[in-house]
């Protein structure tokens, strides 16, 4: 993986370990993991940024 699949990854960790984290938010994580993972196969950067900011809002409203 490359070092944005791999911060993703950890960002999706660090979530997976809040206790209140809710349903909805984390099919919302599961599809945009897996949007990544299928832009990583196409190589499509900007799915993958995309994405990347996708998972940086859900983090960012956790916090």
């Amino acid at each position: 993986m490359d070092s944005l699949a791999n911060s993703v990854f950890q960002d999706y960790q660090r979530f997976l370990l809040l206790p209140a984290a809710q349903s909805l938010t984390r099919i919302i994580m599961r599809m945009v993991m897996a949007i990544i993972v299928a832009a990583d196969i196409i190589a499509t950067d900007i799915i993958k940024k995309t994405c990347r900011d996708i998972l940086s809002i859900l983090l960012a409203e956790r916090f």
